[in-house]
């Protein structure tokens, strides 16, 4: 005798439910590898020639670092459903049911990002990047405030099916058979069925849709006037060791040629752009230690800055003070180093490594000071961040006097993993950090996808096509 359509949904529901700690392990791992894939692809230019491909011990540690990792977005699903069926058992009030497990969500996000060194990958917020007017609310809540929406949203319309399948009053530890009752739902004056087993999923869509409302508003009332300054920016697809190589410096000293001969206010330039120079961060020069050749190259790229007067130009390049090398972004104007950026926070596992894994290393780095901004005579406050630190919210408000920056330069290499949802998922980070500070956005990539992004998030100027170099430019708007 076959079940009737309802009690089978309800045989199945119930067998989800019982097991719902085995699959919010798995459904975690599996978004955990998802996150996580793309940087088993790295192809890191500092790591010894042969050492990644030799040493089996450092697949057996990375292995494990990236099981571990995947492993620990398990648990976080594990212990969100662990809380999240508390409250229902406890039978709390549904606003402390369904907005208790959206502030759940939110705090487990934000102890994995201080667990995982500070970095916000994987937080669900940045999957809905293509919703502007949702993700407005990043101004005033980070990325913390949408995924509470999200959540809340998704537990509301959880509890709705629930009430749907079981009528709000079985208790799903006990078997179902075509036999089982279903209580009616409580007597309320006024309050059908129907409305009643609607009611979470209203409760829950309620954020939603004032963050919608909130978001709307913003765009609605987007400043227009302002001081308007050209900026550009230069994108390359040649990895660190191809522009190494003379001919990779050629071809960068040929975009950069064309991007001057427009006179932009400021030009940017990617991460480690080139790897043969080493600079003193007290000038701008070459360091003591630095060959004929690097000298020679430096020299070439100095008079070219000079061709275009008053134009700030930010190189992404290493300098080296005593036995401590930082990533920088280096300002020139008129040929003179006026501002030296040093990145604040150090991608682990590459820049920055446990001791038994710096064998591998052709040289370690150091971190610069955690408040760092600069003063320029045309943009005002100006931000800097270099690639990974895309990921951390916030960071780039951290300036001197904590004066809200004007704009936001992100140099980036995206070109040392191969997987292309780094790229995308960095683009989409830079999108929040604009958003976060209301800042302009110009980010420059080797690799991966450059971009100048308004305020709001959205993309003035971008590279469509990842695989051809060049400069993109864009008028941006300062308020006065």
């Amino acid at each position: 005798m076959h079940s009737p359509p309802h009690m089978s949904a309800r045989i199945v529901a119930t067998g989800l439910v019982r097991h719902s700690l085995l699959i919010a392990f798995l459904l975690g791992c599996a978004y955990g590898a998802h996150i996580v894939l793309p940087f088993v692809s790295v192809e890191g230019w500092w790591w010894a020639p042969g050492t990644l491909g030799a040493d089996v011990r450092t697949y057996i540690i990375y292995g494990t670092v990236f099981g571990l990792i995947v492993s620990a977005f398990g648990m976080f699903a594990v212990l969100f459903a662990t809380f999240t069926r508390a409250l229902v058992r406890f039978d709390l009030p549904l606003l402390f049911v369904v907005y208790g497990a959206g502030g759940v969500w939110v705090l487990l996000e934000f102890v994995r990002e201080v667990v995982f060194y500070g970095s916000s990958w994987g937080h669900i917020a940045y999957l809905f990047h293509w919703n502007t007017p949702l993700i407005q609310n990043a101004s005033w809540g980070g990325v913390y405030v949408i995924g509470f929406a999200v959540v809340a949203g998704t537990v509301g319309c959880g509890l709705s099916l629930y009430r749907y399948v079981y009528g709000g009053a079985q208790n799903v530890d006990k078997p179902l058979s075509s036999d089982t009752k279903v209580s009616s739902p409580p007597a309320i004056t006024g309050l059908s069925a129907y409305t009643w087993k609607l009611v979470p999923l209203l409760i829950g869509l309620l954020p939603l849709i004032t963050l919608h409302i909130y978001g709307a508003i913003a765009l609605s009332v987007t400043p227009q006037s302002g001081t308007e300054r050209t900026v550009a920016v230069l994108h390359s697809t040649l990895t660190s060791v191809a522009g190494a190589t003379r001919q990779g410096f050629e071809t960068h000293e040929a975009l950069i040629r064309d991007a001057l001969l427009q006179q932009p206010d400021l030009l940017l330039l990617p991460e480690n752009i080139f790897p043969a120079i080493t600079i003193d961060p007290t000038d701008g020069t070459p360091t003591a230690r630095a060959s004929e050749p690097a000298r020679a190259l430096h020299d070439r790229l100095n008079a070219l800055l000079r061709t275009s007067p008053g134009t700030l130009v930010v190189i992404g390049v290493h300098a080296q003070e005593d036995d401590r090398v930082y990533n920088t972004l280096a300002g020139y104007r008129d040929g003179e180093l006026t501002h030296l950026y040093r990145k604040r926070v150090l991608m682990p596992f590459g820049e920055i490594a446990p001791s038994f894994l710096q064998e591998g290393h052709l040289f370690g780095m150091s971190t610069g000071e955690r408040t760092q901004s600069w003063q320029d005579r045309a943009f005002g406050t100006i931000a800097s961040l270099i690639c990974s630190e895309g990921a951390y919210t916030r960071l780039a408000g951290k300036t001197v006097g904590g004066v809200s920056p004007s704009l936001i330069l992100i140099a980036s290499n995206d070109t040392i993993f191969s997987h292309p949802r780094i790229g995308r998922m960095q683009h989409t980070q830079a999108r929040f950090r604009a958003i976060e500070e209301r800042a302009y956005v110009a980010r420059s990539v080797k690799g991966g996808i450059s971009s100048i992004i308004d305020p709001y998030g959205r993309e003035i100027v971008h590279s469509r096509e990842q695989h051809s170099s060049g400069i993109l430019s864009a008028t941006i708007v300062l308020p006065r």
